[in-house]
């Protein structure tokens, strides 16, 4: 029987295979504690899925009530793109910088702030001005337990490999 050998992952290259996990597990994350939190502040919990589809289906979409299943399945589409886009920035960042867990913890919560700041007041500004509504404690919030989590992740599934 052939052994197949797998040499571990060489430290500052990103490993593709956790990003994507990273990403997904995320961004999958903050989607559900986003529509929760929404949900309790009486916004809606649907509103957090319309606004990031109304990102390709346009705006029409955030007069919707409640959630269509064409507009939830865009939105985790478009998020699940988005979070494997932001989990390979910051896995490159990590390895170039060839940070610890902690280290590497600490980055990502201070990525999801940038990103909170750059798509809530950035984007906002230019393309989307719909997610000028959402700027505060919540989006800014989960925005950073995504960056935790990112970092979390892909540190834990480099680490076990």
């Amino acid at each position: 029987m052939a052994h197949i050998y797998t040499s571990p992952p060489i430290r500052g290259r990103v490993d593709w295979k956790g990003v994507v996990v990273a990403g997904l597990i995320a961004g999958a994350l903050i989607t559900v504690v986003e529509m929760v939190l929404a949900g309790l502040a009486g916004v809606g919990a649907w509103l957090p899925p319309r606004m990031v589809a109304a990102v390709v289906m346009g705006r029409d979409v955030l007069n919707h009530t409640g959630g269509a299943a064409s507009v939830f399945v865009t939105a985790l589409a478009v998020h699940a793109v988005l979070s494997i886009l932001y989990a390979a920035i910051l896995a490159w960042a990590i390895e170039r910088a060839q940070a610890d867990f902690r280290m590497a913890t600490v980055a990502g919560g201070v990525f999801g702030l940038m990103l909170y700041l750059i798509n809530f007041y950035g984007f906002a500004a230019v393309a989307f001005p719909w997610f000028a509504d959402a700027q505060g404690g919540i989006t800014l919030l989960v925005h950073i337990l995504f960056g935790l989590v990112l970092a979390w992740a892909y540190r834990s599934w480099t680490a076990r490999r």
